[in-house]
């Protein structure tokens, strides 16, 4: 399981609900996870819709609008079953409210997704605040990782992502004024717990913070030993090393989720 990279885009356009962002080099494998997070602001609550060149599907997974200000922070993913190559376009689009300011960020993932978990979001009840946190969630497998996607209305300040968690690259619009900032972080999990995405900003601003467990399938366990056809049946047929006098079995691990164990 491991992060590939990072791309994004941003509108300055007052009233435009939607915003196209074309896929970099290198495009997004199928079977890869693609977790795309937004800040916006305008007037009333989005309600975000996004589509692809190659019609993958996208889910929306959680929003919170601070207060009723219109800042909103979105979390949305996508399990890439067609692969995305450099140069197609991802379309976000709100059909609802009427947005001025959009900063999208996506970050890609190799994980192996196969359901969303458990989440969590919170807004500091719409207060200014610098230790920051999404909320607990609790998740229920092994296996899993972890997102929190930080919506900020004052994009000057600096954020700092709690270890263990990574942060990836503050995105913000540039207009000048009304701006809005979004921040993806995340991190992996081998133990079933109680986490919340959280930070700190160098000084006391606005914000939201979301906050969710993705399950990823674990590795299936494979037999120990290889096998060999002794004309009638499949037979265990043991790897072996030497060991500096003798040729000696040297049974083979497998990840079950949670550690490695020796295959049966």
């Amino acid at each position: 399981m491991a992060w590939i990279k990072e791309f994004s885009g941003i509108s300055n356009t007052s009233v435009t609900n939607t915003l196209q962002v074309t896929v970099p080099a290198g495009g997004v494998a199928a079977g890869h996870f693609l977790v795309l997070g937004i800040a916006s602001s305008g007037t009333g609550t989005p309600t975000w819709s996004v589509t692809d060149t190659r019609s993958n599907t996208w889910t929306s997974n959680l929003k919170d609008e601070i207060t009723t200000t219109g800042n909103t922070g979105a979390m949305v993913t996508c399990v890439v079953s067609i692969t995305l190559q450099a140069g197609d376009t991802i379309t976000l689009t709100s059909t609802t409210g009427t947005v001025d300011r959009i900063a999208a960020c996506f970050e890609e993932f190799d994980d192996t997704v196969t359901a969303i978990d458990t989440s969590s979001s919170n807004d500091n009840g719409g207060a200014s605040g610098s230790a920051l946190t999404s909320g607990n969630f609790t998740t229920t497998q092994n296996s899993e990782l972890l997102i929190g996607v930080l919506n900020m209305v004052s994009i000057g300040r600096v954020f700092t992502a709690t270890s263990p968690w990574t942060a990836g690259t503050k995105i913000a619009t540039s207009s000048g004024s009304g701006d809005r900032a979004v921040v993806v972080v995340w991190q992996i999990v081998s133990t079933t717990g109680t986490y919340a995405a959280t930070g700190t900003f160098n000084s006391s601003a606005l914000y939201s913070f979301l906050g969710a467990g993705f399950k990823t399938s674990a590795v299936v366990s494979r037999t120990g030993k290889a096998k060999v056809w002794n004309g009638s049946s499949w037979e265990s047929h043991p790897a072996k090393v030497w060991n500096g006098s003798a040729w000696v079995d040297h049974p083979m691990k497998a990840w079950d989720g949670s550690s490695w164990t020796l295959g049966k």
